[in-house]
């Protein structure tokens, strides 16, 4: 095997390590690239889009309670009630520009679209319609003591809030939008990206085994036609062989001069055969070794499947935790028809109201004409009463209402924060197995390396051992000479020993060359591979 040849298949090997850390690398550069844009489209989700959501659901929870306070200034015949429903605009107002900073620091930031800027310039114009609004009717309703401030709340200041309100919710709706798109971007990259690198896999596998295959083929070749004159070279040593077996017969006559020699092999063989049994045993520790090292390996794989099902529990504690919230939201979905109601009787109050305006100004009419005649109005008098009276009512019962709606609430977060208490303390708990379970992971690899360890000891033990043979291997050699010159003894057979060892050392000498040859390229690609 010429010097080209074990380059060749060094080369080979070569290649044939390199491709599987190159697919790797492959594999993982893809792989990052894909995380990256899925970390991109959360990023986008939860520091932009979700943040300027965010300060628009304050807008409008600032508005709707502004529009509310509005009307209790109006409707509140108690001066010092309606002052204070001013002041809760006042504290609205204030809440209100805490979110438009932060707003318009994102906006100027240049992080924003132009139908983004559009929204909230429609919303900043609405802003500055409705605000004189609220104020002309804070005016009217301290200025006058007629229903001027109504006219202007359910004329002008109405319309007002409620286009404010939808453009709000405009802006709200188009960065939900602008989540569901950055979610499903990002859902569609991460299927695409299973998909891409299930193929990828499929087809490194593929050319892996491929790829082996001809190099091993590419190595096997050389080395059977080694093999081939190995066998060749062994059957002609067999064929000198059997001469050398018919001319021993010859020497019977030296055998006795021999036998010293004999017993020096004998000894020789004797400590060959204990180093021998010296490597059977440290084979059999090896196995044994292995053995335990096997149950070790079976040992992890349990571990590792039962951290497997604390992790499924803890996946199962938020399930159960989503399953809450979702009974929390009926609970308020209950609370939100109550507040209907509510609505519905305030408006049964801004008609009796109204009405009682009306009666009221009528008999005043009335009365300043008949004069003392008009003690007849008693029964306009008696009506106003009822209708204070169905006034009273229906305030009681929106009293009520609240009260019934504020102790729901409570009763909603308290039963909520339990819940949720208790089931995040049950995932802290699965959360603990888990690591332990990781821990006992641990503790079982690391008895693994430790017998691995100890198998690498005993090879070392089996090669020293080897060695040993190799010794005793030479001294069978040197007797063997010693043999050689007695057998010179014999004249006879001389010349016939002579011409027979001749042609076997010429066999073996390309036999040996051959094996040298297989030992060398063996050796040299261990080595590099090493």
């Amino acid at each position: 095997m010429n010097r080209e040849t074990k380059k060749g298949i060094r080369l080979r090997l070569i290649m044939g390590f390199a491709a599987a850390p190159l697919i790797m690398i492959t594999l993982n550069v893809i792989g990052i690239s894909k995380v990256n844009s899925i970390d991109n489209s959360l990023t986008t989700i939860n520091d932009a889009n979700s943040v300027k959501q965010r300060l628009a659901i304050n807008f409008r929870g600032s508005v709707h309670d502004r529009a509310i306070s509005l009307r209790d200034v109006v409707l509140n015949t108690n001066p010092e009630d309606a002052k204070k429903s001013v002041e809760e605009i006042k504290k609205l107002s204030e809440a209100y520009q805490a979110s438009a900073v932060p707003l318009d620091k994102i906006y100027e930031s240049g992080n924003v679209s132009a139908e983004e800027r559009d929204l909230l310039r429609d919303i900043k114009a609405i802003e500055a319609e409705t605000m004189p609004l609220v104020q002309k009717v804070i005016d009217a309703r301290f200025a006058s003591t007629d229903d001027s401030a109504l006219k202007i709340l359910m004329i002008e200041a109405k319309p007002a809030f409620k286009t404010w309100l939808a453009r709000i919710n405009k802006l709200i709706d188009h960065e939900e939008n602008l989540n569901g798109a950055e979610s499903k971007s990002a859902r569609a990259i991460a299927s695409g990206f299973q998909q891409v690198m299930l193929l990828l896999t499929v087809v490194s596998v593929f050319a892996t085994f491929i790829l082996g295959f001809l190099i091993i083929r590419s190595i096997v070749r050389p080395l059977q036609k080694v093999a081939s004159e190995l066998d060749e070279s062994s059957d002609k040593i067999t064929s000198v062989s059997e001469l050398i077996s018919d001319s021993s017969q010859t020497l019977a006559e030296g055998s006795k001069n021999q036998a010293n020699a004999i017993d020096a092999i004998s000894s020789s063989l004797q400590e060959m055969n204990s180093t021998i049994q010296k490597s059977a045993e440290n084979s059999l520790n090896a196995a044994r070794l292995a053995s335990e090292s096997k149950e070790s390996a079976a040992n992890g794989e349990a571990v590792v499947k039962h951290m497997q099902m604390a992790i499924a529990d803890i996946r199962s504690s938020n399930i159960d935790i989503m399953n809450q919230i979702d009974e929390s939201n009926n609970q308020i979905s209950e609370i939100v028809t109550l507040i209907a109601e509510i609505g519905n009787k305030t408006k049964v109050i801004n008609d009796i109201v109204f009405q009682t305006k009306l009666l009221s100004f009528n008999a005043s009419v009335e009365a300043a004409r008949a004069g003392e005649s008009g003690k007849g109005f008693a029964v306009v008098a008696e009506e106003v009463g009822n209708l204070a009276q169905m006034s009273g009512n229906a305030s009681k019962e929106i009293s009520d209402m609240l009260n019934v709606s504020r102790q729901k609430v409570e009763a909603i977060v308290s039963a909520t924060k339990q819940k949720v208490s208790i089931l995040v303390a049950s995932g802290q708990a699965k959360v603990d197995i888990g690591t332990k379970v990781a821990s006992q992971c641990a503790d079982v690899l690391s008895q693994i390396v430790s017998k691995v360890s100890e198998v690498t000891r005993m090879a070392q033990e089996i090669s020293i051992a080897a060695n040993a043979q190799s010794q005793g291997f030479k001294l069978i050699t040197a007797n063997v000479g010693e043999m050689d010159e007695v057998t010179q003894s014999n004249a006879k057979v001389a010349k016939e020993t002579a011409e027979t060892l001749l042609s076997l050392n010429t066999q073996a000498v390309e036999m040996r060359k051959a094996f040298h040859e297989l030992s060398e390229l063996i050796d040299r690609d261990t080595n590099k591979a090493a």
